[in-house]
């Protein structure tokens, strides 16, 4: 069993925002941040286990909705894929800009847990994971990413190549899998 999901304090942060991807949102980004319209839905959309949410333009949103989807769905896999490494690069450092926040934050604790590399972020002793990839995929890339929470985002959907989606899209093999194109 994962050390993290021991604590008590993760079972109350868990009980807090695992649900709630928009009230995690809001407390990460200062609750003088505003949703659009359109944010909302989108978010209430790719929570749910099982969508597949077509909405372009929503790149800014990938960090946030991975480190939600990483801190709260023990043993979950998040994939970003992106068309070039710049986009790649670009995910991460979102990334550690939103784990920066939490080390001012009273759940700065939780980074004892995480692990950043180069092109993944994983919480220790754990199969949970966020990876990255970019440019032409390869089957190879995603295997192993099939376990019950998977959630495969692409980023610039329409200037992937057929097969890059094919791959994506065949890793999808469970009801609770998780698909977004952006």
């Amino acid at each position: 069993m994962d050390l993290l999901q021991d604590l008590p304090k993760y079972k109350e942060l868990l009980e807090q925002y695992g649900d709630d991807l928009i009230g995690f949102i809001t407390f990460i980004q200062g609750y003088n941040h505003s949703l659009t319209h359109r944010e909302i839905v989108f978010l209430s959309r790719v929570k749910c286990p099982g969508c597949c949410v077509k909405e372009p333009n929503m790149f800014e949103n990938a960090p946030l909705v991975a480190l939600w989807y990483f801190l709260f769905r023990p043993s979950s896999y998040f994939v970003y894929i992106a068309k070039n490494q710049e986009k790649e690069k670009l995910f991460i450092h979102g990334i550690r800009l939103l784990l920066d926040y939490l080390k001012k934050t009273e759940h700065a604790w939780i980074l004892n847990y995480i692990q950043v590399k180069q092109n993944s972020i994983s919480i220790v002793d754990s199969y949970t994971c966020i990876r990255t990839k970019s440019g032409k995929l390869v089957h190879t890339h995603l295997a192993g990413f099939n376990g019950p929470d998977l959630m495969i985002w692409i980023d610039q959907h329409k200037e992937q190549t057929h097969e890059n989606m094919y791959i994506a899209k065949g890793c999808l093999t469970a009801a609770t899998h998780r698909l977004v194109l952006a």
